[in-house]
């Protein structure tokens, strides 16, 4: 089987959204899977809307994100360990200016 890659995306203007109900269609399933791909491989991060998810799980989240990195919650030598610069992947701890920007964006978009 063949699959048909999507040209890179040059540049992006706006953080892609992609309604997660399109994955559970099979008639959008294919191109949502495209435009998820092209989001990882080509901007590196989007928005899933329309998740399903109750509206006070999401709140919820959030709230314990907030907590994560607030720093009385735990010792910032706790979070410097696992800090993403330190890590081969970008998985692990980022400072609150870099964190402060996603929650921004998340709560512009639940607006």
């Amino acid at each position: 089987m063949t699959v048909k890659q999507p040209p890179p995306t040059a540049d992006f203007t706006a953080i892609p959204i992609l309604p997660l109900s399109h994955a559970r269609n099979p008639s959008t399933k294919p191109k949502f899977l495209a435009d998820l791909r092209d989001a990882l491989l080509n901007v590196g991060f989007l928005y899933l809307s329309e998740t399903g998810l109750p509206d006070e799980l999401v709140a919820r989240v959030v709230e314990e994100c907030h907590k994560f990195f607030d720093e009385g919650v735990l010792p910032l030598e706790e979070k410097e360990a696992i800090e993403m610069k330190n890590a081969n992947s970008f998985l692990g701890w980022s400072r609150v200016r870099v964190f402060s920007l996603f929650c921004r964006l998340i709560w512009y978009r639940s607006d």
